[in-house]
C-alpha cells in the first residue's frame, strides 16, 4: 500500500465526497442523517487533533475506510449548499477543486519528504 498510498488516497476521498455529494443532492437529507453527518465531521477534527499527538499506524483497510468516510461528509456538507445551482456542475466542480487541491497536496508532500 506504501507506493500506491500518494494515489490511493486523494482517491478514496475523491469517491466518498462523489457519494456524498449524490446524497445530499439526490434530495433532503433526514434530520437523523444530517445530524450524524455533522457528528462525523465534529469526530474528524478530534482523530486530526488525536493523530497529531499520538502517532498511529492504522492498517491500509482501516486507514482507507477512515479516509471514504470523511470524504463521504465532505460531499454531504458540500451537496448542501448546492441551492439554485444545477447540482451536476456544483458537484463536478466541487471534485475538480478537491481533486487539484489533493494533487497540490501529495506535491508537495514529495518535495517536503525530498528535501527531509
Amino acid at each position: 500500500m506504501r507506493n500506491r498510498a500518494p494515489r490511493a488516497f486523494p482517491t478514496a476521498f475523491l469517491a466518498g465526497m462523489a457519494v456524498g455529494l449524490a446524497l445530499a443532492t439526490g434530495g433532503p437529507l433526514g434530520s437523523t442523517l444530517e445530524a450524524l453527518v455533522h457528528l462525523l465531521v465534529l469526530a474528524s477534527v478530534g482523530l486530526l487533533v488525536g493523530a497529531a499527538l499520538v502517532p498511529v499506524r492504522l492498517p491500509p483497510r482501516e486507514a482507507l475506510s477512515t479516509v471514504v468516510l470523511m470524504g463521504v461528509c465532505h460531499g454531504v456538507l458540500h451537496g448542501e449548499e448546492v441551492g439554485a445551482a444545477s447540482a451536476l456542475w456544483f458537484g463536478l466542480g466541487a471534485l475538480v477543486s478537491a481533486a487539484v487541491l489533493a494533487v497540490a497536496g501529495v506535491a508537495l508532500g514529495r518535495v517536503v519528504a525530498r528535501a527531509a
